[in-house]
């Protein structure tokens, strides 16, 4: 071969270790939750096996072990595939393959596999993104079948489901018997990183496939007599077909779509769990009370606000991002709504930590992995970033990383409105960004000495408007439910204001001023709504001709007789 075409194909050769590394660069974002990565010791902390019989030899030990052995022997890697009866873990058969390279992660299947087994619906997170096919052991790809088998027949894959489906198939002490499928769950940090333990296996898987297309290219083309120009033109044009359905993005079924999860309440009628939510008021109005008569409901399991409608659905420890109160405020409300020092609050108080700084973001990353909350308040919004709040690109990077966060924990944000305005659903002050990430924005508005908490806009259930109370009375401090906004009582009630203000009427007046605006009510409904009155405002009651009673509003300037 002429030494240009020598040249040439040494290019090839470089340009397609070249096109490995894009494959890496070009694997979905790491999120946390579903793509954040685990913590530092994933790799070589794991945990002691559930029980002491298990418990000789770790994950990571196994693992070091291995690679021990193989280092004496005088492998090339190759090796550790093929003696795994020399090594201290039960001997599991592996996939025949012909691949030159061995590129896997084998803590990341362990850590896959273990998460399905802890949370029922991480199968689904995990079949959305790898299939059994994409594990380098053979008997990972056999427990990932079975654990397929056993949710398409309604049941739910444990350690004690998925083992007796292994026997059932023969397969069990190919994949290391009941021993190596318990030790699974040993060292797996948190289901809730199972996405990103799934991507982590799919990228390898894409890395072994372009491996072997690489290797089938050359050697179906390379030969001394054929120009260095239509090898590498044959040789790319089945890169580029390798590259366009392996890295591009990947298509969803209606199946796909149809296993994902299912929607699960934290606080019924409140937040959905791992939701983003926004909680929008003006300056003064109540929301960090709001948000604390919540945080301690997810403490006693009491429904939020003292609300049926509200119940918790699963409590959990709380972490609390504050930014906003003074020391000696956070203390005074904490002491007067009863909170006390053994419950599972977290408070990062002060801290500086900003979400679009890298750092910021990575600590509060760690946070949340290492407490786990089933809640994450951040007071406030604004305090939480260095970005310009009107500016659409800024606000978005930002209100993707509480994206990410969202994917470990519930995250409430406490928003500051920017003016008060008539529709309530407009309250919320910067980019529309900010309300365009949410997936519910709640917002807290005065009517009186009452609040009226309502969605503004939610991808669920809306939460139809509801009137509460802050109760501060003596040394107790809380939020009350009084009950669901009346819209047409409501009308009712300022249409009888409107009528009473200045002069004073009876009742069948007030009903007759009432029609004049083309509002027909009885003199029942108009008593009622003059109760309410009394609750809210000072009603001025006289007595009048033939002893009927006559009632207005302060600036009384004439009296109908």
């Amino acid at each position: 071969m002429r030494e240009a075409d020598t040249r040439e194909i040494e290019h090839l050769l470089a340009l397609a270790n070249s096109v490995t590394a894009d494959i890496a660069s070009a694997a979905p974002e790491p999120q946390p939750g579903a793509a954040d990565p685990p913590p530092d010791d994933f790799d070589d902390d794991f945990p002691e096996a559930p029980t002491p019989a298990e418990a000789a030899t770790s994950t990571a030990e196994i693992i070091e072990e291995a690679a021990e052995q193989s280092k004496h022997a005088g492998g090339n890697g190759q090796g550790d595939r093929d003696n795994h009866q020399d090594f201290t873990r039960p001997t599991i058969e592996e996939a025949p393959r012909s691949e030159p390279l061995t590129l896997h992660n084998e803590e990341a299947e362990i850590a896959t596999l273990g998460a399905v087994l802890q949370d029922p619906q991480a199968l689904r997170l995990v079949l959305a993104i790898v299939r059994p096919a994409d594990f380098y052991l053979a008997a990972h790809q056999r427990i990932l079948e079975a654990a397929v088998a056993l949710s398409e027949r309604g049941e739910s894959p444990d350690l004690i489901t998925l083992t007796e489906e292994l026997r059932s198939r023969g397969a069990l002490e190919r994949c290391g018997g009941a021993a190596y499928v318990s030790r699974l769950t040993s060292g797996i940090p948190t289901s809730a990183n199972v996405e990103y333990y799934a991507r982590i296996v799919q990228e390898y898987s894409q890395k072994r496939a372009f491996d072997v297309t690489l290797h089938q290219a050359l050697e179906e083309n390379i030969s001394p007599t054929t120009p260095a120009a239509e090898i590498i033109a044959r040789v790319s044009l089945q890169l580029s077909g390798f590259m366009s359905s392996a890295v591009g993005p990947r298509m969803r079924s209606v199946g796909d779509v149809f296993a994902y999860p299912d929607p699960q309440w934290q606080i019924e009628g409140l937040f959905e769990r791992n939701s983003l939510n926004l909680l929008s008021a003006l300056s003064g109005m109540g929301k960090t009370l709001t948000v604390y008569e919540v945080i301690r409901s997810l403490f006693d399991g009491f429904p939020a606000f003292g609300c049926s409608a509200f119940r918790v659905k699963e409590q959990g420890p709380v972490l609390l991002v504050d930014e906003e109160s003074p020391r000696p405020v956070l203390k005074t409300r904490l002491q007067r709504m009863k909170f006390i020092e053994t419950m599972p609050l977290s408070i990062l108080h002060f801290a500086g930590l900003r979400v679009d700084e890298d750092a910021g973001f990575a600590a509060i990353q760690q946070l949340i992995e290492n407490r786990k909350p089933a809640l994450v308040v951040f007071d406030s919004l604004i305090r939480m970033h260095s970005a310009e709040e009107n500016s659409s690109t800024e606000m978005a990077r930002v209100m993707r990383r509480f994206r990410l966060l969202s994917n470990m924990a519930t995250v409430l944000l406490i928003h500051h409105s920017g003016k008060a305005e008539q529709d309530p659903r407009r309250l919320s002050r910067g980019s529309g960004d900010i309300v365009a990430a949410v997936d519910q924005e709640l917002v807290l508005t005065r009517d009186g000495e009452e609040l009226v908490l309502q969605s503004a806009k939610t991808r669920g259930v809306p939460l139809a408007p509801v009137r509460l109370k802050i109760i501060s009375e003596n040394e107790e401090l809380g939020v009350r439910y009084l009950g669901q906004v009346d819209r047409e009582r409501d009308q009712v009630v300022a249409a009888v204001r409107k009528a009473i203000t200045g002069r004073a009427l009876g009742v069948m007046e007030i009903v007759a001023e009432l029609a004049k605006e083309g509002i027909d009510k009885s003199r029942q409904v108009v008593l009622t709504a003059l109760g309410k009155m009394k609750g809210e405002i000072t009603i001025g009651v006289v007595p009048g001709g033939k002893g009927k009673k006559l009632y207005s509003c302060p600036g009384v300037q004439e009296v109908s007789k």
